[in-house]
């Protein structure tokens, strides 16, 4: 579960060990030689300077930043990084997983807020570059391989171990659904690696184009491309599409939980409101709930397949209860003050498919009915209190 935690156990803990349409690119991009003018160090945010004070490594940089009120696991399979966020969810860190989570590989602000107003006018440098999207800033550090480390990269395949080696620990891996591709990305260095799911994994530079037309020249065939068909690719425009494809789907992503919240619905209480979002936009497997209380930043809930917009309710000030679109009629009660959830009632496999029709019966039951035109009444119990031992 995803939830409030206590910062000064996460700060001891990591000095022992010490993501649309209307997507617009960063201010302004480095040229090819990466000697851009820095931005004037009296322009730069406080909180950014903070950040890359500490060299963007977060046991550095916690102790200088707000109260870390939560921390999620973005544990998807086209990304299983850690975001850390602040200020009610206005500021953001992108965290590589692991052992140590310690390397921050990106910044996402909310200008709407007036301590971060000033990412807005935010230009890149040879240190970081910038990319926004409505109120959202993305700002991404810099650092890029020589041209003869990129060379020998694309000249051969690598193991994880290697790759760790020679770049230290990837901003996040993912994985192509089903027994699809293996892949590592580097953020801050502008390369992503893919491989054959097959022990030991052998990972090759990512180029989806080079891919693309690869799979059309083997008539679909999914292996990958032959080495030669790297040779000619350029490092200034891969690590620029890395970048850019990573910052674009981390604002879009952002901008849809933000919609999810928008259209949710909120408990009698006023104290928390819930809506469901599809970061992969399809997979059953990503579907989230998606809860906020009050001011303080959103948690994110996996739920168990996929939820439409009237398939859920609060049943009192505490309990959602919500549909499952699966080929069982399933119904499940989320907790919300604990972010627990369990099923609470399932139909016999030829029951008939409910209509979207649900609602409250009582302070612990509901109903629902079914395409034959029943009705169905449900009682949940009541959660039992947290003891403390």
């Amino acid at each position: 579960m995803t939830g409030p935690i206590q910062p000064q156990l996460v700060v001891a803990a990591l000095v022992v060990l010490s993501c649309g349409p209307a997507f617009a690119a960063h201010a302004k991009r480095p040229p090819a030689d990466h000697k851009a003018v820095p931005a004037v160090a009296e322009a730069e945010p406080a909180v950014l300077k903070k950040i890359m004070a500490a060299h963007w490594q977060l046991a550095g940089a916690l102790p200088g930043l707000p109260q870390l009120q939560v921390v999620h696991n973005e544990a998807l399979e086209f990304q299983d990084f850690v975001q850390y966020a602040f200020d009610g969810g206005a500021l953001r860190l992108c965290v590589s997983p692991g052992p140590r989570q310690n390397d921050i590989f990106a910044l996402l602000v909310d200008t709407r807020v007036p301590r971060y107003a000033s990412f807005s006018k935010l230009a890149s440098t040879e240190r970081y570059t910038t990319y926004r999207q409505g109120a959202y800033v993305a700002v991404l550090p810099l650092r890029p391989v020589s041209q003869k480390v990129f060379e020998s990269l694309r000249a051969k395949q690598w193991t994880a171990d290697e790759l760790g080696q020679l770049l230290g620990v990837p901003s996040y891996r993912w994985h192509v659904h089903g027994a699809g591709h293996l892949g590592l990305t580097y953020i801050p260095q502008g390369l992503s690696f893919i491989g054959e799911p097959a022990a030991p994994v052998a990972y090759q530079l990512h180029a989806a184009d080079v891919e693309e037309e690869w799979g059309e020249q083997q008539n679909l065939d999914l292996s990958l491309p032959p080495l030669r068909s790297l040779s000619e690719l350029k490092y200034l425009k891969l690590q620029t599409d890395v970048r850019e494809g990573f910052a674009k789907d981390l604002l879009s992503q952002r901008e849809r939980i933000d919609q999810a919240l928008a259209h949710g619905k909120r408990s009698p209480d006023g104290r928390f409101v819930v809506g469901h979002a599809n970061l992969a936009g399809g997979m059953d497997n990503a579907e989230e709930l998606v809860l906020r209380e009050g001011t303080k930043p959103e948690q994110r809930i996996r739920a168990p397949h996929f939820i439409n917009d009237k398939g859920y309710l609060w049943l009192n000030p505490r309990t959602v209860i919500f549909q499952v679109n699966v080929g069982d009629l399933e119904f499940y009660a989320l907790d919300a003050p604990t972010g627990t959830m369990k099923q609470v009632a399932k139909a016999p496999n030829d029951s008939p498919r409910p209509v979207a029709e649900l609602g409250v019966s009582g302070p612990q039951r509901f109903w629902y009915k079914t395409a034959d035109g029943g009705t169905h009444e449900v009682t949940v119990e009541t959660p039992k209190p947290h003891t403390t031992h």
